[in-house]
């Protein structure tokens, strides 16, 4: 949901792992590895007085794997993907032989039950084994997928909606939250008379900075989340995967509240279009709370927040760092290119990116690593040159390989702004999940030949 200067979204393991990758091993093909089930479950679906059941096989990937090589699936019979977390999973037709149907299931806080977040119908590649495959991106994060006969949804008058059961109870009760390692501070906020304490979570890594609060269903009135910053800068954020009204606090180095905004949940939580709530003046730490919250409790601009130890709100400012470096060969069709990179893999890289900076050599640029697979979005706050950026993603899990296959899923020319440190900012939002970003000068995928579609590997100094 963050985005401080270069979108953190607010929105996987971390870098490091990614970056020192072996040699890519050659492509290992699945078809020959039996199917990979655990167990077998009856679902009911039911909305309104439509009520089926299908019978199940349930597989875990990256271990268990589809409906491949069935040559005919019976009418209430289906697969169920189980995912270990929520996410963007994307889905290709390799070594599928009919055509299906696949409805993504997510947990509905609001209405306290799994149900059918969206539908997609996916037909058989004209060569199954070989492609080319249409990719299948869906549209929210979601937690199950049920493939079932193609139309099956539609010959059963099943939508958006549509509550989902097993017989035993088991496998659909409410999500288990992850083990929640936030550190917790008590705040207290003070002005004139008034005095408020609140116990906040404390976001100041990449990974808790991206994920702030979003998914939450609800907060309660006197929690909160305080983020911290690498350094002092007009910080701002977007409501991606938010799904609670808030109310943001910018808070300077001495503790005193320079700004408030109200922030709404988007149209459309996960996929925008997001508004940007940007601090009205330079900020190094924020304070989110429920929508209201200052309003409520008489707290305005000027008022002083203080934690119980005394020390967190005069957090020292991070040393400048060295980047790591490597190079990113970029191939498509008969072209090779190779881009020197520097790796922005920390809050403090990744806010300052490419900032600041006066000229940027043709063939060197900047790999953006976040925390995990996402919108991804950037702005050009403090960007002196004209850019381009490509969005990459690991699509290895839709090709079925075992090691990490990176493809460009978007390229976007990014313009100075009219006044590149106070905006107004245009914000380039990419069309598809991804992990990754690659920054180089304007026109550089033009001027190479590269366009979506191409493979990026990337190869530590």
């Amino acid at each position: 949901m963050r985005r401080s200067l270069f979108r953190l979204v607010a929105l996987l393991v971390i870098a490091g792992v990614l970056l020192d990758l072996p040699a890519q091993p050659a492509a290992t093909d699945r078809r020959a590895e039996p199917a990979t089930t655990d167990t077998r479950e009856i679902l009911t679906i039911t909305q309104g007085t439509t009520k089926v059941t299908v019978e199940v096989e349930i597989a875990h990937p990256p271990l268990g794997r589809g409906l491949e090589f069935r040559t005919s699936l019976p009418e209430t019979s289906g697969m169920l993907l189980a995912y270990d977390t929520l996410g963007f999973q994307n889905f290709g037709m390799m070594h599928i032989l009919i055509p299906l149907s696949v409805a993504f299931i997510d947990y509905n806080v609001g209405h306290q039950q799994w149900e059918i977040m969206e539908i997609v119908d996916m037909d058989v590649a004209p060569d199954p084994h070989h492609g080319p495959f249409q990719p299948f991106h869906p549209a929210k994060p979601f937690r199950y997928a049920l493939e079932v006969n193609q139309g099956f949804f539609q010959r059963h008058n099943l939508t958006v909606g549509a509550k989902v059961q097993d017989t035993g109870g088991l496998l659909w009760g409410p999500p288990v939250q992850a083990a929640d390692t936030h550190k917790r501070v008590t705040l207290t906020i003070t002005q004139g008379p008034t005095a408020v304490t609140l116990v906040v979570e404390v976001a100041d890594t990449l990974q808790s900075i991206e994920e702030g609060l979003g998914l939450r269903g609800s907060l309660p009135e006197t929690a909160g989340m305080l983020f911290v910053f690498a350094k002092t800068d007009f910080q701002g954020f977007l409501m991606q995967d938010v799904l609670i009204p808030l109310s943001v606090a910018y808070i300077d180095d001495s503790g005193v509240i320079v700004d408030i905004q109200d922030m709404d949940v988007a149209p459309d939580p996960h996929r925008g279009p997001f508004q940007d709530y940007q601090a009205a003046k330079p900020c190094r730490f924020a304070l989110q709370v429920n929508r209201g919250f200052f309003r409520r409790h008489n707290v305005t601009v000027g008022a002083k927040v203080q934690d119980t130890a005394g020390v967190l709100l005069h957090a020292p400012v991070q040393a400048g760092e060295t980047n790591k470096r490597g190079t990113l060969t970029i191939t498509q069709g008969p072209t090779t290119v190779t881009v020197a990179v520097e790796v922005a893999d920390t809050p403090q890289s990744i806010e300052e990116g490419l900032g600041f900076r006066a000229s940027l050599p043709e063939s060197a640029g900047m790999l953006f690593v976040f925390a995990r697979r996402g919108f991804r979005s950037f702005w050009m706050r403090n960007v002196i040159i004209p850019l381009s950026v490509a969005f990459i993603a690991d699509i290895s899990a839709q090709l079925y390989l075992h090691h990490p296959v990176w493809e460009i899923v978007d390229i976007q020319d990014m313009d100075v702004a009219l006044n590149p440190h106070t905006g107004p900012f245009r914000i380039y939002q990419t069309a598809k999940p991804c992990q990754y970003a690659l920054q180089v000068n304007q026109g550089f995928f033009l001027r190479h030949n590269l366009t979506v579609g191409a493979r990026v590997q990337y190869t530590p100094p």
